[in-house]
């Protein structure tokens, strides 16, 4: 058993990146192993065939060699909270 969405994510991103236009049943067969107790797998589905069916997957940032990976970007900085 994975984690909810980082298990749903990668799971998914595997499925399309071996078949990019999956049926309902590759896509059910491809989440296999990620148990959702909380709204089911309905939407989770629809959001992967929807992906699918754009043609466009998402690929990560590349980190260059000069960027420093222990620190947050000026883009991902977290607000400090009111004292």
């Amino acid at each position: 058993m994975r984690l909810l969405h980082p298990g749903m994510v990668l799971a998914a991103k595997a499925l399309l990146d071996h078949t990019p236009h999956p049926t309902d049943d590759q896509i059910r067969r491809g989440l296999v192993g990620n148990l959702c107790r909380c709204t089911g797998y309905a939407k989770i589905i629809e959001a992967v065939r929807a992906v699918s069916n754009s043609g466009t997957v998402a690929e990560p940032p590349v980190a260059s060699a000069s960027t420093d990976r222990n620190r947050l970007s000026d883009s991902a900085a977290v607000p400090e909270l009111p004292s």
